[in-house]
C-alpha cells in the first residue's frame, strides 16, 4: 500500500472481506459523479471492490467477483479517464480519475486482466509505484522524495548546515572570535558613560581622561581586528562548505538516470548548479556570520539596557515586539513571491540554453527575431516577478524606520525626565542616557538587520530547497542490493518478454524477445518509432524495463554492477558528441590515463590518424571546439570510433554510425567499423539497409514487436517487412539519380 487508507474504510473491508489480503489499493481523485473527491479501488485474488467515505461513514460502492469478469480496461477521456469492467454481458464504468492518476489505473486494469485470464499477479516494479508523502498523504513527484507542501524551512537550513561538519573546529574558533569582537564593541559606550559622569562632569578628573581615551581606542581596534579575522575565517569556511554542496550536487546529477533528465530542462538544472549554489554561498559567507553576530549583540545589549535602566527598557521594548510581530506576519506571505521569482529565472535560463545550443538552426532558418522575442517574453516575466517581489517586500520598510525613530525619541524624552527626577531611585545620569542611546542604536542595528536578513534567508532557503530536491532525487537505475561483479562479459544477450515505454501508457517495445549469441553481429532495422534506439538504450541500461528482463551471459542486467556493465559496452552514435578539448583528450575519454601510443593506435584503426596529421597543424593537440564544432561530421565520427576502439568493449552498439556522411567518408568509416566489430558482440542500427548485408542476422522491428529475423537473403525471400523496406530504398535511390 502506497498511501494511508482511511480507518473507516479499512474497518469496512475487514468486516466485508475477513482475512482477505489486498494486492492493490488505489485512490481516485474524481468521484463517480465527476466532482473532485476520493474513492478507493481494492483488488485481491478473488474480488474487486470500490469504497468511499460519505456522511462520516464508509460504504461499499461496488463489489465484483473476479470469476464474473471478462475484461478490464482503462479508457482515456478529456482531462482524465475511466476504469471499465466487463461482466454480466455488459460494460460497467466503476471509477473515474484525472490524468494525474491515469498510469495507476491503467496498471490496475492490467492486474485485473492477469488475475482473470492468467490467474497470476505480478507486482509492479518500484519505479512504477506512485509515491505519496507519509505526512499529508498527497502524491509527490516521481523524481523526488520532497513534498513541497510539507517541507520545513528550518529543516532545510539544518540539512544544508550538515555540510559544515568537516569544519567544526574552524566554526568553534569563529564563534570564539565573534563573541570576543562583540564584547569589545559593547565596552565602548560604557567607557563613554564613565567619561561623561566621572571625568568630564562635574569632577573634571584630567588624570583619568587619557587612560579612558586609550581604552576606548583599544576596544575599537580590538573590535575591528577581531571582526576582520572573523570575516576572513567565515569566508573560508563558507566558501568551502558551498564547494562541498556544489560538488555533491554535481555528483548527484551525474549519477541520476536518463529518465530524470527527460522530465527536466537542462537550463533549469544549470540554474541549480550555478545560481542556487551562489545564493547558498552568499548566505554562508556573508549573512550567516552576520546573523550570529547580530544575535550575540542583541543578547549582550539587551542585558546592558536592563542594567542601565530596566524601566526605560520596558518603554523601548514595545516597538521591538511590534517589529518582530510584523516580520512574522509578513514573512510567510512574501515566501510565495520568492518561489515565483526563482521559477521565472529558471525558465529564462532554459530558454537561453535552448537557443544557444541550437544557434546554427536559428541562423539557418533566420529565426533570430523570433528567438529574441521569446527571450524578451521570458525576461519580461522575470522582470515582473522581481518587481512584484520588491513591491511586496518594501511595503513595511517605512514602518520599520518609524519604529526606530520612536525608540530614539522615547529614550531622550523619558530618559531626560529621569535626569531631572529628584528621586534617587528613578534618577539617571547624563552619561547613562548617552550610553543608553548608543546601546539602543547598536540594539536596533541588529534588529533591523535581522528583519532584512529574513529576505536573504528566504532567498537562500528557497535555493536550498531546490538543491536538496536534486540531492534527494532517486535514480531509477541503480545497483540492486544483490548485484554481482562481472569483470569480463562474454557477450551473449537475451531480451525476454521486454515491455517498455517512456510514457507508461504507451509502450514502445511490446513483449519483445530476442537471443543474440556471443560475438554475433546483429543488424536492427525498422521504421522510425519502431523501437530500435529504445532497444539499445535498455541494453545500455539507460532505462530499466517495465516488464520482462534483459540478460547478458544468463544474468539479469539489473543484477550486474552498473559500472561493470557500462565499462564493457561501447556506443558509436549517429551524431557523435565531442567535449571541448583536444582530439587526444576526446579519444582518451573512454579510457582515462591512456598513453599517447594507445591513442594513436586507436586513431589509426579508426582511419582518423591520417586526417589529423595531414590537415590539422596541431595533430592530436588540435582543439575541437564546443561539441567538436571545428571538425567535420565525418572527422567527429572517426574520433568517436577511435574512442570506442580504445574503450575495447565486449558489446558494441552502432546507432546509425554512417547515416549522415558522404559515400567516400562512409567507406572509410565502414572499414574502421569492420576492424572494430571483430571479436565482440555487435548490434548495428542503420537506415541504409545495404550497410547491414554482411551482418550475421538482421532483426526487423515493427511497432515495438519482432516482425522478422534472418540473413539478408532469407528476409528478401520472405518478401515481408524487410523486403518492402529494401524496395522503398531502391526506389528512392533510383529517383535521386534523376534529380
Amino acid at each position: 500500500m502506497e498511501t494511508k487508507i482511511p480507518d473507516k474504510i479499512k474497518e469496512l473491508l475487514e468486516s466485508k472481506f475477513p482475512g482477505k489480503e489486498w494486492l492493490s489499493a488505489l485512490q481516485t481523485d474524481v468521484t463517480s459523479t465527476g466532482a473532485f473527491g476520493e474513492e478507493w479501488l481494492f483488488i485481491n485474488n478473488e474480488d474487486l471492490a470500490v469504497a468511499k467515505e460519505s456522511g462520516g461513514s464508509a460504504q461499499l460502492v461496488e463489489q465484483i467477483t473476479l470469476n464474473q469478469v471478462k475484461d478490464a480496461r482503462a479508457v482515456n477521456m478529456v482531462g482524465g479517464g475511466a476504469l471499465e469492467i466487463e461482466y454480466d454481458s455488459k460494460v460497467h464504468r466503476i471509477l473515474l480519475y484525472s490524468n494525474a492518476r491515469a498510469h495507476e489505473f491503467t496498471n490496475a486494469a492490467r492486474i485485473v486482466n492477469e488475475l482473470v485470464k492468467e490467474h497470476r499477479f505480478r507486482e509492479t516494479t518500484e519505479e512504477r509505484k506512485r509515491r505519496y508523502c507519509p505526512k499529508c498523504g498527497k502524491p509527490i513527484a516521481w523524481s523526488s522524495d520532497v513534498c513541497p507542501r510539507c517541507v520545513k524551512k528550518r529543516q532545510t537550513f539544518f540539512r544544508l548546515f550538515q555540510f559544515t561538519k568537516p569544519y567544526l573546529h574552524q566554526i568553534m574558533w569563529i564563534f570564539f572570535v565573534m563573541v570576543s569582537a562583540t564584547f569589545a564593541g559593547l565596552i565602548i559606550p560604557y567607557i563613554s558613560k564613565v567619561l561623561i559622569d566621572d571625568v568630564l562632569t562635574p569632577k573634571r578628573d584630567m588624570w583619568r581622561l587619557a587612560p579612558l581615551a586609550l581604552s576606548m581606542f583599544a576596544a575599537r581596534a580590538a573590535s575591528v581586528i577581531l571582526g576582520a579575522l572573523q570575516a576572513r575565517e567565515s569566508a573560508l569556511v563558507g566558501s568551502s562548505t558551498v564547494y562541498d554542496i556544489r560538488a555533491a550536487l554535481y555528483k548527484k546529477l551525474q549519477n541520476l538516470s536518463i529518465s530524470y533528465y527527460d522530465k527536466r530542462h537542462t537550463g533549469a538544472l544549470m540554474t541549480r548548479v550555478n545560481s542556487d549554489t551562489g545564493e547558498a554561498q552568499n548566505f554562508m559567507v556573508s549573512w550567516l556570520p552576520a546573523l550570529l553576530q547580530s544575535s550575540f549583540q542583541i543578547i549582550g545589549i539587551g542585558v546592558l539596557l536592563f542594567v542601565l535602566s530596566w524601566k526605560l527598557t520596558l518603554y523601548i521594548i514595545m516597538p521591538v515586539f511590534f517589529t518582530v510581530w510584523f516580520v512574522r506576519v509578513v514573512y510567510p506571505r512574501v515566501w510565495v513571491y520568492f518561489h515565483r521569482f526563482y521559477e521565472k529565472r529558471s525558465r529564462m535560463s532554459a530558454t537561453v540554453s535552448d537557443t544557444l545550443t541550437g544557434i546554427r538552426v536559428v541562423k539557418a532558418f533566420g529565426q533570430e527575431e523570433k528567438e529574441t522575442n521569446r527571450f524578451n517574453e521570458k525576461s519580461q516575466d522575470l522582470c515582473d516577478a522581481a518587481i512584484t517581489l520588491e513591491r511586496k517586500w518594501t511595503i513595511y520598510n517605512p514602518i520599520m524606520s518609524i519604529t526606530r525613530i520612536v525608540g530614539v525619541i522615547v529614550v531622550w524624552y523619558v530618559g531626560g525626565k529621569y535626569v531631572f527626577d529628584a528621586d534617587p531611585k528613578k534618577m539617571m545620569t547624563l552619561g547613562s542616557i548617552v550610553a543608553y542611546a548608543s546601546y539602543l542604536e547598536m540594539f536596533y542595528g541588529p534588529i533591523f538587520m535581522l528583519t532584512d536578513m529574513a529576505r536573504v534567508v528566504t532567498h537562500s532557503l528557497s535555493a536550498g530547497e531546490r538543491i536538496l530536491e536534486v540531492l534527494d532525487a532517486k535514480s531509477e537505475v541503480e545497483d540492486a542490493p544483490d548485484s554481482v561483479s562481472v569483470p569480463r562479459i562474454k557477450g551473449g544477450i537475451e531480451f525476454r518478454n521486454v515491455t517498455f515505454g517512456y510514457n507508461k501508457l504507451r509502450p514502445v517495445l511490446k513483449n519483445f524477445s530476442l537471443v543474440i549469441k556471443e560475438n554475433e553481429t546483429i543488424g536492427i532495422v525498422g521504421k522510425s518509432g519502431s523501437g530500435k534506439t529504445t532497444l539499445i538504450s535498455l541494453l545500455s541500461r539507460l532505462y530499466d524495463v517495465d516488464e520482462g528482463e534483459i540478460l547478458i551471459d544468463g544474468i539479469n542486467i539489473k543484477k550486474i554492477r552498473y559500472d561493470d556493465l557500462r565499462r564493457q559496452i561501447g556506443v558509436v552514435l549517429q551524431e557523435p558528441f565531442l567535449f571541448s578539448g583536444t582530439i587526444a583528450e576526446n579519444i582518451a575519454y573512454s579510457k582515462p590515463g591512456a598513453e599517447l601510443l594507445d591513442i594513436v593506435r586507436a586513431a589509426k584503426a579508426a582511419n582518423a590518424h591520417d586526417f589529423m596529421i595531414v590537415t590539422k597543424p596541431d595533430g592530436y593537440d588540435t582543439y575541437v571546439g564546443e561539441r567538436g564544432g571545428r571538425l567535420s561530421l565525418g572527422e567527429r565520427q572517426r574520433v568517436s570510433i577511435a574512442r570506442a576502439i580504445l574503450h575495447d568493449p565486449r558489446i558494441l552498439i552502432l546507432d546509425e554510425a554512417t547515416s549522415s556522411v558522404d559515400t567516400e567518408t562512409e567507406k572509410e568509416i565502414q572499414d574502421a567499423l569492420y576492424r572494430l566489430i571483430k571479436g565482440r558482440t555487435t548490434i548495428a542500427i542503420a537506415h541504409r539497409l545495404s550497410t547491414l548485408r554482411n551482418s550475421d542476422r538482421i532483426v526487423v522491428l515493427e511497432e515495438g514487436k519482432l516482425a522478422e529475423q534472418g540473413s539478408h537473403d532469407e528476409l528478401m525471400a520472405m518478401q515481408g517487412v524487410y523486403y518492402k523496406l529494401v524496395q522503398i530504398q531502391s526506389e528512392i535511390a533510383k529517383s535521386r539519380i534523376f534529380i
